[in-house]
């Protein structure tokens, strides 16, 4: 039987790894000062506000009506989805420094006549110029992915279909913003998804896989997450058996893939996971975090592993209850991660070479930048505090205080 909606998005918010994003490294926080190039950028009450190091903090819209912040790599413009009936219909830039708004992508750029209105789905910069995004359709039942992908010049105004509906699909940007992973999910039973290849510069695309599509109990798609190895030479991807989420004890173990720049592709191992915490790769590409259901299906117990980069040599690391044990994050170029792990809000830092020991500070919708540092939601009611803290000195600093318990925001560690 299908998971109700609520129950799927719950344990996927919960359970599933996050990529970090890698950005600069910067100072830790010990002098009790923000980084000076750090920028976040947060939505409250539908406006748009950011803030620059240890300057303050600055309303840039009073709109009413935004959604979601992205931020350039050079921290300087602030792309935002917004929409009049809370839906991203679309898509806006504002500089931090002139606050002018320009209109990139409009309702009307991505649909043809009222009937076929589209939103914007998922959105990233490639640069400090070029934005790629795909879309979807609002439905009863929940939002309908095309599988497309298209590019918008931040600069120009310029708007591409770059693969139509069918040859797109969830992307994932190299390091080095030079190559992007794109995956179809296909249908369940019907049609294969597909992952291809495509070079930034020239949107030259080459088929690596297909696979059956996967059910995910509900009538979400399923893409399977990518990870980057730090130099951007290659990609990891894990594929499940389609029918996973139904029988986690006896189905087909979970495919592990090594994908290169090249085209070519390799299967390096298999482990036995669950759908709920399918494996994570440290971006060095030698360390794989999974969960695996652990005793009979109504406990609801996970264990997590660690093991090698093929799955090789596992060892039971933690454990818990579904919603009391979360995923790990990894923070990039080391062999450290954070996870949830107990009440609400608390959180570990993980290693491969020692026991977890947990953080002190309560965090919620942690967003970890480079050289272990995290810009996080500091409780779960209102009001609360936008914060900033470096792993190294556990000192936690406040950011700006918000209304919403739970603020879209975004931060970079400017170039």
């Amino acid at each position: 039987m299908p998971y109700p909606k609520s129950i799927f998005v719950f344990l996927v918010l919960l359970i599933f790894c996050i990529p970090a994003a890698a950005q600069d490294t910067t100072p830790s926080s010990a002098s009790g000062r923000l980084p000076d190039n750090l920028v976040v950028a947060w939505i409250e009450a539908g406006n748009l506000f950011a803030r620059t190091g240890n300057a303050p903090s600055v309303q840039l819209i009073i709109s009413g009506d935004a959604l979601t912040p992205y931020l350039s790599p050079n921290g300087r413009q602030v792309a935002y989805l917004h929409g009049d009936t809370g839906l991203a219909a679309e898509l806006s830039l504002v500089d931090l420094s002139g606050g002018k708004i320009h209109d990139l992508v409009t309702a009307k750029t991505l649909s043809a006549d009222a009937n076929d209105s589209l939103l914007m789905s998922q959105v990233a910069w490639l640069d400090d110029s070029n934005l790629y995004f795909n879309t979807a359709q609002n439905t009863s039942f929940g939002e309908d992915r095309h599988d497309d992908l298209w590019r918008v010049d931040a600069q120009t105004g310029e708007v591409a279909m770059l693969l139509p509906a069918g040859e797109g699909g969830a992307f994932s940007i190299s390091p080095d913003r030079k190559w992007l992973a794109v995956t179809s999910a296909g249908t369940y039973n019907h049609e294969d998804a597909h992952l291809r290849l495509m070079n930034a510069e020239t949107h030259k695309v080459q088929e690596i896989l297909s696979f059956p599509a996967i059910s995910t109990g509900s009538e979400y798609s399923f893409y399977p997450q990518i990870f980057w190895a730090a130099d951007s030479s290659v990609f990891r991807v894990a594929i499940p058996d389609k029918d996973l989420i139904y029988d986690e004890v006896s189905s087909p173990p979970v495919v592990l893939w090594q994908v290169g720049i090249d085209g070519s592709s390799e299967k390096i191992g298999s482990i036995s996971a669950s759908f709920f915490g399918l494996p994570c790769w440290s971006d060095n590409g030698l360390h794989l975090a999974y969960l695996h259901r652990s005793g009979a299906l109504a406990d609801n117990q996970f264990d997590l592993f660690l093991a090698a980069r093929n799955g090789d040599n596992p060892v039971k690391y933690a454990s818990g209850k579904a919603g009391a044990i979360g995923f790990p994050t990894w923070i990039p170029k080391s062999a450290q991660f954070i996870f949830a792990q107990g009440e609400p809000g608390a959180y570990w830092l993980g290693d491969t070479a020692s026991p977890p020991a947990p953080i002190d500070e309560p965090m919620f919708i942690p967003a970890i930048l480079e050289d272990g540092q995290i810009v996080y939601v500091s409780g779960a009611d209102s009001p609360s505090e936008l914060r900033y803290m470096h792993l190294a000195d556990n000192q936690p600093l406040s950011i700006a205080a918000v209304e919403h318990p739970f603020p879209a925001f975004d931060a970079v560690i400017a170039r």
